[in-house]
């Protein structure tokens, strides 16, 4: 395998490609577990309308239906079960094949951040979903409570809850890695807390954009379940980005530091200069004087 510092682009696009690849595998696995508990995922995403219907004052055997446009419709909220179940148990392994994607281009005091990053990343998902479900009957029943006051008997069709509610635990779960992904990058460098606080303007509109993306109803109180604490992640990754945060100077000189020096190239020998050194010295030899030699003198004449 190449090295992946010296990989050019099309190789970290078939990297890129691979990793995907197994993460979509982790998801099947996921659903495969999660198809044959499905009707208790069904009992759990069900729990918090029941108690929100408790909370407006409606009667606890309100009948709630789904409303099935055709014959596979009982078919396909099976498969949204499972799916989410998938995505849910896949996670951890999603989380570390991000990793593993970048953790090539890091440096080796960089790569001890996974001992931190990954086990924080998964009680992080847990987090947010665990406190979307928790906040859930609580906003459920306050929108259910203007029926009550308004004297309306509702049925309700859940399959749209159904859909929101598992769209909203799983946006929670991904946001709140907010803080985790600024303050990894706020500590080698990359981002700054003065640069975070100048961009909130746009940190806001973002914000409300992504939540109107996930949760698209005409109200806005659905929008700001999600807007709302994403709003309160940001701020607190501005203030860990502060504690954690170094400049990208004092990082890089701690970089050259604690890297290993590069060995030195090892001297290349040119052969036309030692031809030519040789010749040179052939030449010499041959016109120098041979010291073996005594010349003989020459009779005199008589």
């Amino acid at each position: 395998m190449a090295n992946p510092r010296e990989m050019d682009f099309f190789q970290h696009l078939d990297e890129l490609r691979g990793r995907i690849v197994r993460c979509f595998i982790y998801v099947l696995v996921g659903m495969g577990a999660a198809w044959f508990l499905r009707e208790h995922i069904m009992a759990i995403i069900q729990s918090p309308l029941r108690q929100a219907i408790v909370r407006a004052g409606l009667p606890e055997d309100m009948e709630v239906v789904i409303f099935g446009p055709s014959v596979m419709s009982g078919f396909s909220y099976a498969i949204q079960l499972a799916l989410f179940g998938g995505l849910v148990f896949a996670f951890p392994l999603i989380a570390l094949e991000a990793w593993l994607f970048v953790e090539p281009a890091l440096y080796g005091h960089e790569k001890k951040y996974v001992y931190i990053v990954l086990p924080s990343s998964i009680i992080l998902f847990g987090t947010g979903v665990m406190l979307c479900y928790s906040v859930a009957p609580l906003v459920f029943g306050f929108l259910l409570g203007f029926f009550e006051d308004l004297e309306i008997k509702p049925i309700l069709d859940v399959s749209k809850y159904i859909w929101l509610l598992m769209r909203l635990l799983l946006s929670f779960g991904i946001v709140f890695q907010l803080p985790l992904v600024i303050t990894f990058l706020a500590r080698i460098g990359l981002v700054t807390h003065t640069g975070l606080l100048s961009k909130w303007r746009h940190a806001v509109v973002a914000i409300l954009v992504g939540a109107a993306i996930i949760t698209p109803t005409p109200d806005p109180i659905n929008m700001s379940l999600l807007a709302g604490p994403v709003m309160v992640l940001y701020a607190l990754s501005i203030l860990l980005a502060k504690i954690f945060g170094r400049p990208r100077e004092t990082y890089d000189s701690e970089a050259e530091a604690v890297s290993p020096a590069p060995k030195p190239a090892p001297e290349t020998i040119d052969a036309s200069e030692d031809t030519e050194e040789a010749e040179t010295e052939d030449d010499a030899s041959s016109t120098a004087p041979d010291d073996d030699v005594v010349e003989e003198p020459e009779d005199e004449m008589l």
